[in-house]
């Protein structure tokens, strides 16, 4: 992964409001704030670029409503299992 450069909260929780206009997953918008209101107030936050390498150790940050979607919270295996389950 490489750091492309810092951003902040604000940036971050733009980007979701853009990306979680799915029409086939309305709950998302309610499981972003369960992530984030746990997050301490001095997390730091940056822009990336994750190359394929990386995909193999990335876990997705897990919520009670993942456990219907995947047994796994490994990026790879729930990206498969979320488009079976919304296709």
């Amino acid at each position: 992964m490489r750091t492309l450069s810092a951003c902040s909260k604000e940036d971050v929780f733009s980007h979701w409001k853009q990306v979680d206009s799915f029409k086939n997953c309305p709950h998302v918008t309610s499981w972003r704030k369960r992530i984030s209101s746990p997050l301490p107030t001095n997390t730091r936050w940056f822009k990336a670029e994750i190359e394929e390498k990386d995909l193999e150790k990335i876990f997705i940050i897990s919520s009670d409503e993942w456990s219907s979607l995947s047994r796994s919270f490994k990026l790879v295996n729930v990206a498969g299992e979320f488009r079976s389950h919304y296709d």
